[in-house]
């Protein structure tokens, strides 16, 4: 998270610290599978192995006929589209020319009776992600109002006369951007849900300092438990058994130190385990 009202308070930034914020690519597999499924559906039902491969993790390079590595899509081993195959109920075919074709029932019956997408939903779709790449550019919210989009245009001295609709004036800052290529900004439409990205595995999304200030803690949190450890322990070496209040800390202190212990394991463990 980045600073501003959406920075996290100390709490859930101690939280973020100890525990983590999950994994951000715990829904890869589920991603993998619609999107091998919406693949299939456009297909009628019926795939090859070629298809499959971009969404496979243990999918060999492609040979030519001759077994040599090439452009061309060959491969004598399929045992890698198994899993998804499997997942999805597909029953593999033979054609007539010697080629096998996986087919998949459920997903053709439901190609079938799903209602294409009208050449109008599908320009409106790109619209709308062309009008998102244009916004993020200008250092914009994919739904910044037109009242904002047209006051940055003003701000930098550039005319909006004429410009009625919010649409309009997105060309508008599209026209005056800098080019993508020329400006180095051009990268992966990471909103394309067409794209199946590995997302990056922070330690934390609290920010450096709160991350900072919340290991400070674990090590104050240790360190007075050790010397409060060591105050009790010659208490402890003479048999005398503290009253009140301190007999109860006196009591409890394995807790305590257990506590402080593992605030600062847990963390420690998660950051090897991520890298």
């Amino acid at each position: 998270r980045e600073g501003g009202d959406d920075e996290m308070g100390f709490l859930e930034s101690v939280f973020s610290y100890v525990f983590g914020d999950g994994n951000p690519n715990g829904d890869v597999e589920e991603r993998r599978i619609a999107l091998v499924a919406e693949m299939i559906r456009r297909e009628g039902g019926a795939v090859t192995a070629e298809q499959l491969a971009p969404f496979c993790d243990d999918a060999p390079l492609p040979l030519t006929a001759e077994g040599k590595l090439g452009e061309e899509r060959v491969y004598v081993d399929e045992s890698f589209v198994l899993p998804i195959v499997t997942q999805l109920d597909g029953e593999p075919q033979v054609t007539e020319e010697g080629d096998i074709v996986y087919t998949f029932p459920e997903l053709m019956t439901s190609a079938a009776t799903t209602t294409p997408m009208s050449p109008v939903s599908s320009e409106r779709m790109e619209e709308r992600r062309r009008e998102s790449r244009v916004l993020k550019r200008a250092g914009l919210d994919d739904d910044a109002p037109a009242s904002m989009i047209k006051r940055l245009l003003e701000m930098n001295g550039i005319r909006t006369r004429g410009a009625l609709e919010r649409s309009d004036l997105i060309d508008i800052l599209e026209d005056v951007l800098p080019d993508e290529k020329e400006s180095g900004q051009e990268q992966v439409d990471v909103s394309d849900p067409t794209l199946l990205l590995e997302r990056e595995y922070k330690f934390s999304l609290a920010s450096g300092g709160q991350t900072i200030l919340a290991g400070l803690l674990g090590v104050v949190n240790l360190g007075g438990a050790l010397y409060l450890g060591n105050i009790l322990g010659q208490y402890a070496l003479y048999g005398v058994q503290m009253p009140s209040y301190y007999g109860l800390v006196q009591q409890f202190f394995p807790l305590l130190l257990g506590y402080a212990v593992l605030f600062n394991a847990i963390p420690l463990v998660r950051n090897f385990w991520i890298q």
